[in-house]
């Protein structure tokens, strides 16, 4: 039971994302049924990381999601921008109510560097820590 929400600031639809996912895992020998289901359970939001009302947004959605695909509210968040975004985002997503609460798991992946030093690196842990 899964399901993934695309967010960037780019605009695009469901179908439009579902047939990038599609694409991208698709050869000539594969199911094409199997690869439909499969993308199916993927979604897309057009997002602002400093808009809060974006994150309300999620939470609905995250919430709508939850129900149609029986995740028990586990919730991994992949995280893939600048690191000065980090910050906002963990404390957007907490205080905008996008953080299961329903007894589900709530874990944050960063994909960048994590500081550019010691002092930068414990400035970061100290505000993700704050919210997760």
């Amino acid at each position: 039971h899964f399901a993934l929400v695309g967010l960037s600031r780019k605009a695009l639809t469901d179908e439009e994302f579902r047939a990038k996912i599609i694409e991208s895992i698709s050869s000539e020998n594969d199911d094409k049924a199997q690869a439909e289901e499969f993308a199916s359970h993927f979604y897309w939001k057009s997002h602002d990381v400093t808009n809060t009302d974006h994150y309300k947004e999620l939470g609905k959605i995250a919430d709508e999601l939850d129900q149609k695909y029986e995740t028990d509210g586990n919730r991994i968040f992949y995280v893939s921008m600048a690191p000065r975004f980090f910050g906002i985002v963990a404390k957007n997503l907490k205080e905008q109510g996008v953080l299961s609460t329903n007894g589900g798991f709530n874990r944050l992946v960063i994909e960048k560097p994590f500081g550019r030093d010691y002092a930068s690196a414990k400035e970061l842990n100290d505000e993700l820590t704050s919210a997760f």
